[in-house]
């Protein structure tokens, strides 16, 4: 046995390396040996014969090679090969021109990675989990939009997009609902996280501090994997939430909504466009200057020295939204009275609403919210708008830390909403010294915030390299975005007038994160129970955050919907024109 399997290597590798003549004649040798116990390795070598054939250009040949090699690794079960397998068969059929059965195989081979992602892992191993098959997604979703197939397309993407974080909250969760000695453990790694932490913020780190804190951030991630693994109520989930078209369809159209969903890659943008009932689809090549502009605007704003000036999307003119989404879907959308966009990879670091068109902002033609996918757009569905209650946190007393400034502005944001609320601020607003994770928790369980508003106004910390390590920082601690996300809130919205609150990450260490969920604060906030988070991609100079503040909740307070709200205070931020447009364009509202 160990020869044939030696040799069906060596002609694997003679393929890789473009050697294709060679290699194939190895594979034609070796196949005559693949029967007995060696049956179920024929597949696998039917396979390569036909990648061999698909790189010499002959995709005829390699058809029927690809189907024998999908009915055995079919009939022998090898699913991690049966996918490739699939694949290659609709790349040879595309290859022929026969694109529509080319589809049918790829849609076969998604469902076959499908099976093989037993529950919801977590970003990290989700997305080393899809790495080596996001390839074939690429494939079959720019086919399915070069045919027009919208349908297949929304669900081809969703597959990508939505993945642990929808899964998740299809899931009811219970108030304080603990893993048991998992959890506890958690909770004291946490702990001693925050000890190292605030430490470093009085005196510094040093090579060792921040050695154990690695040590102990790398340990906590491995014991939350355990726990989401081991909850029984995720054994239930085998795959993503897929998206019912119809029924978002009629939910955008009771609200008169649209949603653009996007899909970037490769300087492609695939946009899928529901509004009024139905489903279109197109797909655009993006220049050279806008690829490099994406990159340089997410350099910018994940650096130390970043220019403030370009912060805002308005100096950046390949970032003009019709530079990233076909004009002529766009500007269907932005007839709506809310346009809802679902980004994909870099794109989740534009401020969408403050993008222009035509010399105009998006919000100035409508109110622009944004997703992390587009099953989000049933499972966050407004409830029905009234005047809300709201709870008020921050401002915290950093007990003369070195690393971080008071915020003597964020107590008289904090003091002009509670003004602007009067009897509707739940208990009294935590300030200073009172503004602790405690009184988090307390919040919490005041049965008052029920579908009302959280608000919370403190410094930000942004870990780029571990997001569920990001986090509020309080009197006492840092309340970081795996405990909120496991401690389920009453408040329908979370307002977080927080530095670069919003920021998502595209790579975790040495992991591109191929799947979309959005990740950090937004995404532990809705994990947690919030319909809507509003936040900053980019940090927000206080003063300018108190003015947009305050324009926001007096609409709010009059019962006017948030995503409605926040469009008004855009505006009339733009239109005072007191503060430069790049000090508070950077908000983002997450959700309808």
């Amino acid at each position: 046995f160990v020869v044939p399997a030696i040799d069906f290597q060596l002609a694997r590798i003679e393929i890789e390396r473009g050697r294709v003549t060679e290699g194939l004649a190895m594979l034609r040798d070796i196949k005559p040996q693949m029967s007995g116990l060696l049956r179920p390795k024929l597949g696998a070598v039917l396979g390569w014969e036909a990648e061999a054939l698909l790189r010499l250009g002959r995709p005829n040949e390699a058809i029927p090679l690809a189907r024998e090699s999908v009915a055995e690794l079919t009939q022998y079960r090898d699913l991690d090969s049966l996918w490739y397998a699939q694949w290659r068969e609709g790349k040879a059929l595309a290859g022929a021109g026969d694109r529509p059965a080319a589809l049918a195989a790829f849609n076969a081979a998604v469902t076959t990675v499908t099976a093989l992602r037993r529950f919801p892992m977590g970003y990290r191993l989700e997305s080393t989990f899809f790495a080596d098959k996001l390839p074939l997604f690429d494939d079959a979703i720019f086919l399915a939009a070069d045919l027009g197939d919208a349908p297949t397309a929304a669900r081809l993407i969703e597959q990508v997009k939505s993945r642990a974080l929808t899964s998740m909250l299809t899931v009811a969760s219970v108030a304080g609902q603990k893993s048991g000695d998992l959890d506890a453990a958690v909770d004291d790694l946490s702990r001693r996280v925050d000890v190292l932490e605030y430490a470093a913020y009085q005196s510094g780190w040093t090579g060792e501090t921040v050695a154990v804190r690695d040590r102990l951030l790398t340990e906590r991630t491995r014991l939350l994997e355990r726990i989401l693994v081991s909850d029984p109520r995720w054994r239930t989930l085998s795959r993503p939430a897929e998206p019912d078209l119809n029924e978002i369809a009629a939910s955008l159209e009771r609200a008169n909504q649209a949603a653009l969903s996007l899909y970037y890659r490769s300087g492609r943008v695939v946009t899928l466009l529901i509004y009024r009932g139905r489903a279109q689809i197109a797909v655009k090549s993006l220049s050279e200057s806008t690829v490099a502009a994406i990159s340089a605007y997410q350099e910018n704003l994940s650096s130390a020295t970043s220019d403030h000036g370009k912060l805002d999307p308005s100096a950046w003119p390949d970032l003009a939204a019709d530079r990233l989404v076909p004009v002529e879907l766009l500007s269907q959308a932005l007839g709506a009275d809310g346009l809802v966009v679902v980004p994909h990879g870099p794109l989740h670091l534009l401020p969408w609403s403050a993008l222009t068109l035509d010399g105009t902002r998006l919000f100035e033609r409508c109110a622009v919210g944004v997703l992390p996918n587009m099953s989000c757009l049933k499972i966050l569905e407004p409830a029905p708008a009234g005047p809300p209650s709201i709870a008020l946190l921050g401002a915290p007393t950093y007990l003369g830390t070195s690393g971080l400034s008071e915020l003597p502005l964020a107590a008289e944001e904090l003091f002009t909403v509670a003004e602007i609320f009067g009897d509707r601020v739940v208990g009294a607003p935590r300030i200073g010294a009172e503004a602790t994770q405690d009184a988090y928790r307390e919040l919490l369980a005041d049965p008052k915030g029920t579908h009302g508003i959280l608000h919370l106004a403190c410094h930000g910390d942004l870990v780029a390299g571990d997001p569920e390590n990001s986090g509020l920082l309080l009197h006492d601690g840092k309340l970081d975005a795996s405990e909120i996300a496991r401690r389920k809130i009453p408040f329908d919205e979370v307002v977080l007038s927080a530095c670069a609150s919003g920021y998502r990450p595209t790579r975790v260490g040495s992991v591109e994160l191929s799947a979309d969920d959005i990740v950090g604060l937004p995404g532990a906030f809705l994990e947690a129970g919030a319909r809507s988070v509003l936040v900053s991609i980019p940090p927000a100079r206080d003063d300018a955050a108190l003015a947009f503040m305050t324009l926001y909740y007096e609409h709010r307070v009059l019962g006017e919907p948030p995503l409605r709200s926040f469009r008004e205070a855009e505006m009339a931020m733009l239109a005072a024109g007191d503060y430069p447009a790049h000090l508070w364009a950077g908000f983002t509202f997450y959700g309808r």
